[in-house]
């Protein structure tokens, strides 16, 4: 925790090391300086303190907030998206977990599908405003009976 009161809006970089220290079996204590912490809210605020814990909470609770106007009447996928990055946020809060490539792709395909749905509604929203803005829409003077 000291390394985040050093520097504590801006953090202290993704270099730096803070001090463990534990008792061994015969009853010496061992001090060793490690890059990490397993817990993704300490391991944010000493690297990039509060602003860098801002920016990485919206981006890990972007998706779980999106639309939660909506929630009641959503389908299952989006209840299923929210349960698993839920689910991702709680185990990464015990395990060192935040900092393998496996558990960022993860958050970085479901801004993907997040991004796909509201691509998906704009151009239905897009296509919805169209057939009913000009229905008798003219090409070279005639009517066009396409739709």
């Amino acid at each position: 925790m000291g390394n985040v009161l050093t520097n504590p809006v801006l953090g202290n970089g993704l270099g730096v090391k803070h001090e463990m220290q534990w008792e061994a079996s015969d009853g010496v204590f061992l001090t060793k300086y490690v890059g990490y912490v397993h817990n993704w809210l300490f391991y944010i605020l000493m690297v990039g303190g509060i602003s860098g814990l801002i920016i990485y909470s919206l981006v890990l609770f972007g998706p779980v907030v999106f639309r939660l106007s909506s929630i009641s009447s959503e389908s299952t996928y989006w209840t299923l998206i929210r349960a698993v990055l839920m689910t991702m946020i709680v185990y990464a809060a015990f395990f060192a977990v935040f900092r393998l490539i496996t558990f960022n792709l993860l958050i970085a395909a479901t801004w993907g599908v997040v991004y796909a749905k509201i691509i998906a509604d704009r151009q239905n929203n897009q296509r919805d405003s169209e057939s009913t803005v000009n229905p008798l829409k003219e090409l070279n003077g005639q009517p066009d009976l396409s739709y």
